[in-house]
């Protein structure tokens, strides 16, 4: 942090460097006379796990005026996706047909580094290596942000307007106690793998499903490949998959990526990032807004992380600037945004996981597959009078809210009122899987149908 930067007021600060905190960073600044801060805990130097790039950004960096720069910086083609889901073999999506031509595997921390670069070059004030502690709104109205160097020492920058940018911790949707709906606890286990210079690969993305989650791999500049599993985090735990013997064990054990990936050196460990699905419950205020994963985040399945993040950036970006000289009525149409668009996510993210039918009796999958059949009418009641071993085999629900839920069900009570109360005292726990916990302590025998 520079030294005039430390006492600064500014109109809006960014936490978060990621695609979307200088997207929207950079589309603030397309208005004369912003002056905007980025507060980012990193120096844009630390390896990220690689991924791939749709086409479809194309329209976003252009509106950014960034297009040109990412072409000369990001020449790694990517001409589609391979994915063995629902069978032992590959199947083909590529991007010949589409209107913006080929996508691509990026060089992520370039990329990230790229953005940022642009946005400290349009006058954007750009704070590395600095972490967000907590703020407050003051007495006349602006925010007190309070943050922390390089060097540890505590700092209070102000703002009249916060965009929360930092991703699925969305640290400050947490701090002003905004709840998010959590709809799994998908986790990526991922390395990155060199290969040698004879050696080459097919520029596209693979997936493989297994019984456990399923792999990707994708190739990274450099002759480099990122090798992920994706799997839950308490399946995670049990098979001890973060471990690098127990990764490297669950790898080999693949059909197609093993095959794929032979031959390659890995240098570090396995690394954990969150995967999870989940939404905001309020996705803004009156003086701040989230944007990208910090509102709504979706599981890299769907390859919509970086267009998601810069889309709602710039949105994001555009509610701010209403607020600050408007009137500030675009957040509720953002808003209604965000939840549209996630509950479309959810619908794909359904239809797609229903086309893996060969492990029906995996966790992972019986937690992504469970067709809700219980009748929201019904009467519920208890088939026992006690529930010891709710932790025996039940998926959709942890056993302390599967024996809560159990202690819910008082008899006359219908499913429906059952949810709705539950739903009331853990908002962070989407209506879906409530219904699904319900209806799991039926099948199981927890619970009964009539009382």
């Amino acid at each position: 942090m520079a030294p005039d930067d430390r006492q600064r007021h500014f109109d809006v600060i960014i936490l978060g460097g990621g695609p979307g905190g200088t997207a929207a960073g950079m589309t603030l600044l397309k208005r004369d006379g912003v002056d905007v801060a980025v507060v980012e805990a990193s120096n844009y130097t630390s390896p990220r796990i690689g991924e791939s790039l749709t086409p479809g950004v194309r329209p976003l960096l252009e509106y950014l005026d960034i297009w040109q720069r990412f072409r000369s910086e990001q020449s790694l083609e990517s001409f589609g996706s391979q994915a063995a889901w629902g069978s032992d073999y590959l199947q083909a999506l590529d991007y010949m047909f589409t209107p913006h031509g080929a996508g691509w595997c990026l060089d992520r921390v370039r990329f990230d580094r790229m953005l940022a670069s642009a946005f400290r070059d349009r006058g954007g004030h750009l704070l590395t290596n600095t972490h967000f502690v907590g703020c407050v709104r003051k007495s006349n109205g602006s925010w007190g942000v309070q943050v922390k160097d390089a060097e540890k020492n505590l700092r209070q920058i102000s703002c009249k307007y916060l965009i929360d940018a930092t991703g699925r911790r969305g640290q400050l949707a947490r701090h002003l106690n905004v709840s998010r709906a959590m709809h799994d606890r998908l986790v990526g286990i991922g390395r990155i793998g060199q290969f040698s210079a004879d050696q080459s690969v097919e520029s596209v993305t693979q997936v493989e499903a297994c019984e456990y989650g399923w792999w990707y791999t994708s190739p990274v500049p450099g002759n480099k490949i990122s090798v992920v599993l994706m799997c839950d985090a308490d399946i995670v735990s049990r098979r001890q998959a973060a471990r690098p013997d127990r990764w490297q064990s669950l790898l080999k054990d693949t059909k197609l990526i093993d095959e794929r990936i032979r031959g390659i050196e890995f240098t570090a460990k396995p690394e954990a990032f969150p995967c999870f699905s989940s939404c905001l419950k309020q996705v803004g205020g009156k003086d701040w807004v989230a944007v990208g994963d910090a509102a709504a985040s979706h599981d890299p399945l769907s390859a919509t992380g970086i267009p998601h993040a810069i889309g709602s950036g710039i949105h994001g970006a555009l509610v701010a600037a209403n607020a600050l000289f408007s009137n500030g009525g675009l957040l509720q149409s953002y808003q209604q945004s965000i939840y549209t668009d996630f509950q479309q996510y959810l619908r794909t993210h359904w239809r797609y996981y229903q086309r893996e039918p060969r492990w029906p009796e995996s966790t992972f999958w019986k937690r992504r597959r469970t067709p809700i059949s219980i009748d929201p009418n019904a009467t519920i009641g208890r088939a026992a009078p006690t529930s010891s071993d709710l932790d025996q085999g039940l998926v959709h629900l942890p056993a302390r809210h599967s024996q809560q839920l159990f202690e819910r069900c008082q008899p006359g009570h219908a499913a429906h009122q059952i949810v709705s109360a539950f739903a009331n005292d853990h908002p962070q726990i989407p209506d879906q899987r409530i219904i699904l916990g319900l209806q799991e302590l039926v099948v199981s025998g927890y619970l009964k149908v009539g009382s």
